[in-house]
Order: structure tokens, then C-alpha cells, then sequence
């Protein structure tokens, strides 16, 4: 596994995107990308190999959501 910080993955998603714009994450894992995506208000698409990996992260993607506020 290598997680990346929320707070990294804001900055670059914030400096490469607009409120809108698509992230395309191709190596799911945990879905830090994804929670980090929606949060800023971008649409997020994720492709992961591991069906539990893909699980955990839709849950925490779609209910858990950031570790803490970000914007």
C-alpha cells in the first residue's frame, strides 16, 4: 500500500483542476484521490484491480469521506 496525505493530493488536484473537471485515478487503492476529488468538487473516475480494495475505497469515497475538512 502507499497512501498518499490528503493534504498533498489536495494541492495537486486544486493546481491542475477546476470545480468540475474530471480526475481519473487509474490505481484505486485506499481512494484517497477520490475522497479528495469530491470533496474539491471535481467528478472522480477510479479503476481498481482488488475487488476488496475497490470496496473499501467506494465506501470511504461515497460515506467516510476526508479525514478532515480540506477545502
Amino acid at each position: 500500500d502507499n497512501q498518499l496525505p490528503e493534504a498533498y493530493l489536495n494541492r495537486v488536484i486544486r493546481c491542475a483542476t477546476n470545480p468540475g473537471d474530471l480526475v481519473l485515478d487509474p490505481f484505486l487503492g485506499s481512494g484517497t484521490t477520490g475522497v479528495v476529488a469530491r470533496d474539491l468538487g471535481r467528478r472522480f473516475i477510479g479503476c481498481e484491480f482488488s475487488a476488496a480494495n475497490a470496496a473499501g475505497a467506494w465506501e470511504r469515497i461515497t460515506a467516510v469521506g476526508p479525514a478532515r475538512p480540506l477545502s
